[in-house]
């Protein structure tokens, strides 16, 4: 063997291990970040959710006629309802494409057995012709209705572009700002857009090395965490965290708004206003949650190596007379 061939030898196989090394120490991370999309940009975005939408209902509508959908059928008739809707073509095809993997996965929940058991179960406690229906569509693929979970994926890399605190999807005819530039390093896989309380989101996955958070082992070895109904938690180390309720603290706020929106006229300018005013209201509570309980589990992990919690059907108890 040559010399040259050696080297050559040499070279592709560091280059195979360094590959190998990089993917075992690769890790996916998630990034959401706020945009800042303008009145033309979100004209677009309402479009391209809408289309995804359009499309995911149209597939729901066969499944429930046909009671069988493939993902060789559901292709199908995704390429057919693009030929046949013109304004489809202003978008990504990957927008509509993406629901034949959502209603493939929604399928498979349906008569996953965790479901078919609770399914059963509530159709032996149905009494009237409406709740044995009612039953029988548990856990099935639903119609997505507008105004409720309003997003859509591009879940190709080769299809997103970033550029510093903007970034464009495919056949997006502009860049969209964002409200803070992504922090990890490394290949971007996805994305999907969502509206939340009137804003707009962009949830980016990432594959990256990077390791931005300093490793803190845990001071203590275990402890028990008691859920409660008064308490939001006691821990065995007799730290409470206490209840907080942000949804009782705005209800007269929100109380005003829903009796507004009974008297305007529906659809109108002011009905419009007043109904995503109280869309921000749910948003800021539930964001309020959201904070109250990253604060209990970040001080868990970082505290404790081993984190017991008891079994209780909590919703149930929360649910009674009292």
């Amino acid at each position: 063997m040559k010399i040259e061939e050696i080297i050559f030898a040499l070279c592709l196989l560091s280059i195979i291990i360094k590959d190998k090394h990089f993917d075992e120490r690769a890790i996916l991370l998630a990034h959401k970040i706020e945009l800042r999309p303008n009145q033309e940009q979100e004209k677009y975005l309402l479009g391209a959710v809408g289309s995804r939408r359009f499309a995911y209902n149209h597939l729901v509508a066969y499944y429930n006629e046909q009671k069988k959908l493939t993902k060789t059928v559901s292709v199908q008739l995704i390429k057919e309802l693009r030929a046949k809707h013109e304004w489809l073509e202003d978008f990504s095809t990957r927008v509509i494409r993406n629901c034949v993997d959502d209603i493939d996965k929604a399928i498979k929940r349906a008569w996953s057995p965790q479901t078919t058991t609770e399914r059963n179960r509530a159709i032996a406690k149905a009494l009237t012709p409406k709740q044995k229906l009612k039953a029988f569509k548990l856990g099935m693929p639903r119609f997505a209705k507008k105004g409720i979970n309003e997003s859509f994926s591009i879940r190709e890399k080769e299809k997103i572009t970033i550029k510093d605190r903007k970034f464009k999807v495919e056949k997006m005819p502009f860049y969209i700002k964002m409200r803070n530039k992504i922090r990890f390093s490394g290949v971007v896989k996805q994305v999907t857009i969502s509206m939340q309380g009137g804003k707009w989101f962009a949830s980016f996955l990432i594959e990256t090395t990077d390791k931005h958070e300093e490793e803190q082992k845990p001071r203590l070895d275990s402890v028990g965490v008691d859920v409660g109904i008064k308490e939001l938690a006691t821990l065995s180390n007799g730290v409470v965290f206490p209840k907080s309720q942000p949804l009782k603290k705005q209800l007269k706020k929100l109380r005003q708004l829903q009796k507004k929106l009974s008297r305007q006229v529906r659809y109108s300018n002011g009905y419009e206003k007043t109904k995503a005013k109280i869309t921000q209201l749910h948003y800021f509570v539930s964001q309020k949650r959201k904070a109250i309980i990253h604060e209990l589990t970040d001080y868990l992990v970082k505290t404790f190596n081993r984190v017991a919690i008891e079994d209780l059907n909590v919703k149930g108890m929360i649910k009674n007379r009292k």
